[in-house]
């Protein structure tokens, strides 16, 4: 969903999204882009929609000045001590970063904990700025105080 609505912004820009304009959208595959086509063409379901829109729903655009970690793509790898990895993604979430489940040329940290995988020598290799968890600590706490 956040990858969605990071990408279309509206709920009818994504009623209205074609199967190759979903496709375009890293992290959305072909069966997940073509659920929602199917899905948004549902006569039923555009109906509730506008039922629900009528009735008051009101969607919002997140601020733009909260997110101080935009165009950051974070990695995890290993085993973090002062939280767990959904925590952590949570608060990179909330700041406005995105995070990756794999290694890519998007990806611009990775975040080392204990017994980090083969995920950190690719990172090494590639040039990833690497940041091992108290160094991500403090880039969580520096950043949330301006939030």
């Amino acid at each position: 969903a956040e990858l969605l609505a990071n990408h279309c912004k509206t709920i009818d820009s994504l009623m209205s999204a074609r199967l190759d304009e979903l496709l375009e959208v890293e992290g959305i595959g072909e069966q997940a882009a073509a659920s929602l086509v199917a899905y948004f063409s549902d006569p039923s379901v555009r109906n509730m929609i506008s039922e629900v829109m009528a009735a008051g729903l009101e969607i919002f655009e997140e601020e733009e000045g909260t997110k101080q970690l935009d165009g950051r793509i974070f990695l995890f790898t290993g085993t973090l001590s002062s939280m767990s990895r959904n925590e952590a993604k949570q608060r990179v979430k909330s700041l406005g970063g995105q995070v990756s489940s794999s290694l890519s040329s998007k990806v611009t940290d990775l975040v080392a904990g204990d017994k980090p995988g083969s995920k950190l020598a690719k990172a090494q290799d590639t040039g990833v700025r690497i940041l091992g968890e108290e160094q991500f600590i403090s880039l969580l706490w520096s950043q949330e105080e301006k939030v």
